[in-house]
């Protein structure tokens, strides 16, 4: 029995990347199809416009729904089901969010060797997170170096005084960084108050 290596399985945890790549070679997914666009346009609602007071343009990514939604409800009736579904995917995928992060020494001692680590946010089209950060760029007189890699990026500053304070504008793609998983680490001292070490808002 011969078996198609180039089919893709069709799961629950199947990626909307895999799943347009299925449709691409021509491969049958069935009613399941229904099921996925269902879901994005939920992920496209949590994009939706929430007015807030800001004295600069607002780069946050998201659409205002009295402008959008209609286009939306257009657009499904001129495609197919599957071309609609890779419509909604690519949109979703192509999303560039903006962040303005703060960091600051808030400890009582100075630091040095300090990194901070982003992790790319989690894609919900491709299942990964390759990628997913655009640029990373510090404003700052600091010493620094980025690296942005596959799955995150990292500031890493030599030395970091008490007091003393940068920000990033970081995009990334499709969704937010999780302040959550924000990671750092510097060198130890037995002084340093590891709970007011650092303060960072997005």
């Amino acid at each position: 029995k011969l078996i198609d290596t180039n089919r893709v399985d069709i799961s629950s945890w199947t990626s909307d990347e895999k799943l347009i790549e299925a449709l691409v070679k021509g491969q049958e997914i069935g009613p399941f199809i229904k099921y996925r666009i269902e879901q994005l346009e939920k992920r496209l609602s949590k994009y939706a416009y929430k007015k807030h007071l800001y004295g600069y343009m607002d780069k946050r990514g998201f659409y205002e729904e009295q402008t959008f939604d209609p286009i939306l409800d257009y657009i499904k009736t001129k495609l197919s089901v599957n071309d609609y579904y890779i419509f909604l995917a690519s949109l979703i995928r192509s999303r560039e969010v903006f962040h303005v992060v703060f960091i600051k020494n808030d400890g009582d001692v100075d630091m040095k060797n300090v990194k901070v680590t982003f992790p790319a946010p989690l894609s919900a089209v491709t299942g990964n997170r390759f990628n997913n950060i655009l640029s990373c760029r510090p404003a700052t007189t600091l010493l620094h170096e980025v690296v942005i890699g596959t799955s995150d990026s990292t500031l890493s500053l030599p030395s970091f005084k008490k007091g003393e304070f940068l920000s990033l504008d970081i995009i990334t793609r499709e969704n937010e960084i999780s302040k959550n998983e924000l990671f750092t680490s510097y060198e130890r001292d037995h002084l340093i108050d590891k709970t007011r070490a650092f303060t960072y808002f997005f």
